[in-house]
Order: structure tokens, then sequence, then C-alpha cells
């Protein structure tokens, strides 16, 4: 069982959603439960609202992976 879950680079609300989305996770699911992170809309880096290092740093402290989105063109790329 898993879970993706996904912010938009260009939204800082969907960022802090992703907070929020964790302990509902923490609390409702088991805990062997894998759990990714998306950034989204990666090729409109010139509206970025959530710097990368913040996502990084996010994904350390939560131990989850970490993935990027350019939905154009359907690439997903590990980082």
């Amino acid at each position: 069982m898993g879970a993706l879950l996904v912010y938009d680079i260009t939204k800082r609300q969907t960022f802090v959603n992703i907070h929020l989305w964790l302990s509902e996770l923490r609390d409702h699911v088991d805990s062997n439960i894998f759990i990714m992170m998306a950034r989204y809309k990666c090729d409109l880096n010139y509206l970025r609202a959530i710097p990368k290092q913040d996502a990084r740093l996010l994904a350390i402290i939560s131990r989850r992976a970490l993935a990027a989105a350019i939905p154009d063109q359907g690439t997903v790329i590990k980082v």
C-alpha cells in the first residue's frame, strides 16, 4: 500500500497542505505505508513559490521519497 502526495510548485498552499496530509496518514493508516511526495508543474520554474531546498528538507525530515513531474512531457524525475 502507498500514498502519493502531490503539490504544485507554483502554489505555496499546496506545499503547506503536505504537512496536514502527512499527519492524516500517520493517524489513519499503517505505519509501514510507502509515502512519496511529488512536485508538479516543474516546467513553470519561473513561477516557483516553493524553493527546492524546502522540498528536499521536508523529504529528509519526513523520510519520504521526492519526485518531480513535468505535466506536458509526462516525465517524472526522482530527485
